[in-house]
């Protein structure tokens, strides 16, 4: 009986030492090296913090573009602005040019100007027809090559208040097309408006237009040249360049 007893003590102890060796180790505790006597640190990954979220900034898309007219109107109430008389002068290209208004005349009707109507090249109406007298001299430039090789007077845009103010609001202006120009007598087409100056040559040229009918369509038109208040006179050069020539005062 005694060594029944003693073999189940026994057999008891084998047990127990077996489910100790399964039982599984933690993976952050310290397990020593057999070989060194060194504790070998097993350490479990530490999830990262949360990463701290921000409200997006909110950018305004109704940005309210500058108006391109404001130097120009500020000019007119102030009188920095160019007047009839002064010279301005832009870049256009390889070409330095400069503008004088020497003169603006405003008829009832295009009739009144004594200009025969077949040397009027389109944008007639029954309305006011505004007629300038520039002069255009060409103070450098390149040689004349060849028949190609010309000025042209599109530069000069006319605006009336009513445009000016409408600009930069994101509206539509419909800016005027020159009717008349004598720099060359008899072009039709695609000539009109072109002309010919040598470096340190200058020429006086009248350049005309009519204020427009009113405008229907589709399209919706904001501004045009309705009428004859407030007229400048924009002279575009190279990059957006542009000058302003209040044609109201003199100088």
């Amino acid at each position: 009986m005694k060594k029944l007893h003693k073999v189940c003590t026994a057999l008891l102890s084998l047990t127990l030492m077996a489910c100790t060796a399964c039982t599984p180790v933690e993976t952050n505790a310290p397990v020593e090296n057999s070989l060194t006597g060194a504790n070998i640190g097993v350490t479990a990954p530490v999830p990262p913090e949360p990463e701290e979220t921000s409200e997006p900034e909110v950018v305004s898309s109704s940005v309210e573009e500058e108006n391109p007219f404001a130097e120009a109107l500020s000019g007119i109430e102030d009188g920095t602005i160019a007047k009839v008389g002064d010279t301005v002068r832009v870049n256009t290209w390889d070409t330095v040019m400069e503008y004088t208004v020497q003169n603006v005349q405003i008829f009832d009707h295009y009739t009144e100007s004594g200009i025969p109507e077949s040397e009027f090249d389109f944008g007639l109406s029954d309305l006011p027809f505004i007629l300038l007298e520039v002069k255009v001299k060409k103070v450098s430039g390149p040689e004349w090559t060849d028949e190609d090789h010309k000025d042209l007077i599109t530069n000069l845009c006319l605006y009336n208040r009513s445009m000016m103010e409408e600009e930069g609001r994101e509206n539509i202006v419909a800016v005027p097309e020159i009717c008349y120009f004598d720099g060359d007598p008899g072009a039709v087409g695609k000539e009109q408006g072109y002309y010919w100056l040598d470096s340190g040559e200058e020429s006086v040229f009248q350049v005309g237009w009519c204020v427009h009918e009113p405008l229907t369509g589709k399209d919706k038109i904001d501004a045009y040249l309705s009428d004859t208040e407030g007229l400048v006179l924009k002279v575009s050069g190279l990059f957006g360049e542009e000058k302003f020539i209040d044609l109201s005062t003199e100088k």
